[in-house]
């Protein structure tokens, strides 16, 4: 993964909220979507996709909410937060994931 070290002066809110939007830089990242709770969460940076796809297997693997993954794999994006939840998700979120996702949020129903 890739280490990045931020320098501030303070601990005050607006540097923990620079903080946090500088370790969101574009780079190869693990999405995960899961149905249970139905979110979809972002792992990285990594240095390359190879990396990501290791961290993928690593992740599944270990991964409590196994059961409930519903899609994961590595993209090269910067993403907006590292958790989207059902009331974050756009258009442009639900048009990137797998249909099986989006079935999932409907609780399996389809629309035709």
């Amino acid at each position: 993964m890739i280490l990045k070290s931020i320098s501030s002066s303070s601990n005050t809110k607006d540097s923990k909220a620079s903080d946090k939007i500088d370790d969101l830089c574009s780079g190869w990242w693990l999405e995960v979507g899961t149905a249970n709770p139905p979110c979809i969460d972002f792992y990285g940076p990594f240095e390359d996709k190879a990396e990501a796809e290791a961290a993928k297997l690593e992740y599944v693997r270990k991964s409590k909410k196994a059961s409930q993954i519903i899609f994961s794999h590595s993209k090269f994006c910067q993403p907006r937060q590292r958790t989207l939840t059902e009331n974050d998700f756009t258009i442009q979120d639900l048009e990137a994931c797998p249909p099986t996702f989006f079935e999932a949020l409907l609780g399996g129903h389809r629309i035709y």
